[in-house]
This record gives C-alpha cells, sequence and structure tokens, in this order.
C-alpha cells in the first residue's frame, strides 16, 4: 500500500485543502483562505483543522492514506518541515521513521539558541 505525506507548499495544494476554508474563515475569523494562513502563528485552529481532516483520510480498506505533512516552514521557505502521524498499531515510534538518533540538547548548544532566538523564547542553559 502505497502511503504519501501531504505536501503543503504550492497554490494547488492550498486548492486541495479549499473545503476547509469556509469554516476556517467563519470559525477563526480570517480574512481569507490562502498559504498565508497556512503560516501564521495566531490560527494554530486552522493547521490543527486540516491535520485532524488528513489523519482520517482513509483508503477504501479503512486503512491511513495520508502518514504526515509536509510544510514550508514560517520562517523561511527554505526549512522545509515534516510531521509524522502516530498510528494505533505503531510500536514505538512510527514504521516510516529509519537512522532515528537520539541525543541530549542544551540551551546553550548553537542551532538550540538560534531557534530560541528565533522564536522568542528563553531557556535553560544548564
Amino acid at each position: 500500500m502505497n502511503h504519501l505525506a501531504f505536501r503543503i507548499s504550492t497554490p494547488h495544494d492550498v486548492d486541495l485543502l479549499w473545503q476547509d476554508a469556509p469554516l476556517a474563515v467563519r470559525d477563526l475569523a480570517l480574512a481569507d483562505f490562502d498559504a498565508s494562513a497556512l503560516q501564521n502563528a495566531q490560527v494554530r485552529g486552522l493547521t490543527q483543522m486540516i491535520s485532524a481532516r488528513l489523519y482520517a483520510t482513509t483508503n477504501d480498506d479503512g486503512t491511513a492514506a495520508v502518514d504526515g505533512i509536509r510544510f514550508l516552514s514560517r520562517f523561511g521557505a527554505d526549512q522545509e518541515l515534516w510531521t509524522v502521524f502516530e498510528q494505533p498499531d505503531d510500536a514505538q515510534r512510527s514504521s516510516h521513521l529509519s537512522d532515528v538518533q537520539a541525543f541530549a540538547l542544551s540551551a546553550s548548544d548553537p542551532a538550540v539558541r538560534t531557534a530560541l532566538d528565533t522564536l522568542g523564547l528563553i531557556g535553560d542553559a544548564s
């Protein structure tokens, strides 16, 4: 069974989500439904609504049709992000993830520091 990560990065992708637009415009008080709405941190309900709909999308046999979403960061289109949907039959992690490495991070790490600064957050430097 082929699964896919739904990509949200082109006008066509946004058009495919248009069926959510009337609810989003009304319930979330959006002026319009476009790609900028998907990257607006103030309307998290929109991306949650879309994620929930995609997660619930199934194939004819009832299996998950979408395993995740690929999208571009609101901090720059050069940053591609992914979400992988956990499924009830997954073990400790999704079978779609491989070469997983776990390691400790510190707020003093340069990459973590950059992320905290970008988001306007303060981390514990210990």
